[in-house]
């Protein structure tokens, strides 16, 4: 330090000089040296600081607290197993909304809507409308081996 202080070292740089050497210490040595006289030199102060860390021995980070993982784990494994539920019930409300014919977004370019046209012929022997409506069905079409006591529809 004097070789930089030099010859013509001023109370300015002497300060300077002292104010960044006590940056540099560890906190605790710091501590201790904030309650020696002000007017001491660097010299003395890095004297000082070398006795500290003698006894003291050198500083040690500050402590981690631990974080209790079990208690976050446990409540992140239950949340992803709410989320994961969530998506094979979003999954399937998409994949049966895709197979209805009124969830395509686009219409029939005949002007008849598509619950006037019956479906493909199922393996049942029910009409279209008994196959939709069941008993509640109020028009039949042929061939159809229900009898409801509706009037087959005329073409």
């Amino acid at each position: 330090m004097e070789q930089l202080m030099g010859d013509q070292g001023s109370e300015h740089t002497a300060t300077l000089l002292k104010e960044l050497f006590l940056q540099r210490l560890p906190s605790n040595v710091r501590m201790i040296l904030a309650s020696t006289p002000g007017d001491n030199t660097v010299q003395d102060l890095a004297a000082l600081a070398d006795k500290i860390v003698e006894v003291t021995g050198p500083s040690r980070p500050p402590p981690i607290h631990n974080v209790s993982t079990s208690d976050s784990d446990t409540q992140l494994a239950v949340e992803l197993a709410k989320l994961r539920e969530e998506v094979a019930y979003l999954k399937k409300i998409v994949r049966s909304n895709s197979r209805s014919p009124s969830s395509r977004g686009h219409r029939s370019h005949s002007p008849r809507s598509d619950r006037d046209s019956p479906a493909p012929r199922q393996a049942s022997d029910l009409c279209w409308y008994h196959q939709r409506f069941g008993d509640q069905a109020r028009q039949c079409r042929e061939p159809c081996s229900r009898s409801s006591g509706n009037a087959p529809a005329s073409r």
